[in-house]
């Protein structure tokens, strides 16, 4: 709640109306799970014994390497998020986008 939206008009708390689709939680699900599955990788390469490691080390140094390139995409793409954030405001019934709180038209279906 500390870092939640106010609207400028009233300085009412502002409730987010857009929701990410499922691919984009399913991508980040997976980049997650590409840096937790290196992470084990290279525990049981810490923990196999001598000469028996080598297949948990490179493949925990390929999914590093993929995790460091889906790293930065997965950053830009929440920052595109939240800049179309939209948000409506309940107590003056306004919408805004935006990080700068830009006033929108209702668009109706």
């Amino acid at each position: 709640m500390a870092n939640a939206k106010v609207c400028p008009i009233c300085g009412n708390v502002l409730r987010r109306t857009d929701m990410p689709d499922f691919a984009t939680v399913a991508r980040y699900v997976a980049v997650e799970l590409v840096f937790w599955t290196a992470v084990a990788l290279v525990l049981a390469f810490l923990g196999s014994p001598r000469g028996e490691g080598e297949l948990y080390a490179v493949l925990a140094t390929m999914a590093i390497i993929v995790w460091l390139f889906l790293r930065p995409l997965q950053r830009a793409a929440r920052q595109a998020f939240a800049e179309r954030a939209q948000y409506h405001c309940e107590t003056c019934n306004r919408r805004f986008e935006g990080q700068g709180l830009r006033e929108v038209e209702w668009r109706s279906a």
